[in-house]
């Protein structure tokens, strides 16, 4: 996170972090939680925790981060392929922003577009048998 000349907080869209990271994979009900490191590209899944109430739902994060020791969080951002925000990347967007303000640490978007076929053709790749 960093702050702008207003002193707002932003978030910054990325397409590579280095280090150990939370990753998030926000819902208006549940939010999905991994932890990855850029030495293996791969995150493993380790919390399912309510988006409501946002308080709590801050202070599951600010622990889950000390637990892992992450560096930042990353937050998937659902884009249409047109490269517009719809209602969901808007809402993302803006709940990212606020997690970047309240932890005061660096939160980045993700651009998840075709992020489940990056992962079943990494996956495929792990699988298959070489002659």
């Amino acid at each position: 996170m960093n702050n702008d000349n207003t002193g707002h907080a932003r978030c910054y869209i990325v397409k590579a972090i280095m280090g150990r990271w939370l990753g998030l994979d926000y819902g208006t009900v549940r939010i999905g939680v991994a932890v990855g490191s850029s030495g293996d590209g791969i995150a493993s899944p380790t919390a399912v925790i309510q988006a409501e109430p946002v308080g709590e739902f801050f202070e599951q994060i600010r622990k889950l981060v000390g637990e892992y020791e992450a560096e930042g969080i990353v937050v998937g951002w659902p884009l249409n392929m047109d490269d517009t925000e719809g209602p969901q990347g808007k809402l993302t967007r803006l709940v990212a922003v606020k997690l970047a303000s309240a932890l005061e640490m660096d939160v980045r978007l993700w651009d998840e577009r075709l992020s489940s076929f990056e992962a079943d053709t990494k996956m495929a790749g792990l699988y298959t048998r070489k002659k």
